[in-house]
């Protein structure tokens, strides 16, 4: 496995890098596990139905909060969400 984040959200990775299946697990790459939840948080932010241009200008505190907002009133299922 690569020891580099192949994946730049724009933030720093955290280290721990985990081999993310993507596409129906179609490939594999190496993704820090901060960059995983990230975007698992920017998907299900887009799949309620927010833009995703919009979603890219708010801060990732923003992000994270609409997205605990949404899971914790039923609206989003975590588990339903791929990268």
């Amino acid at each position: 496995m690569a020891d580099k984040c192949a994946w730049n959200m724009g933030t720093p990775c955290d280290g721990i890098i985990k081999e993310a299946a993507l596409f129906q697990g179609q490939i594999k790459i190496p993704i820090c596990e901060k960059h995983i939840k990230e975007h698992k948080i920017f998907m299900g932010l887009y799949k309620s139905g927010h833009d995703a241009d919009e979603i890219l200008k708010k801060s990732t505190e923003w992000r994270e909060e609409e997205y605990n907002k949404l899971v914790e009133s039923g609206v989003l299922d975590p588990q339903t969400i791929e990268l």
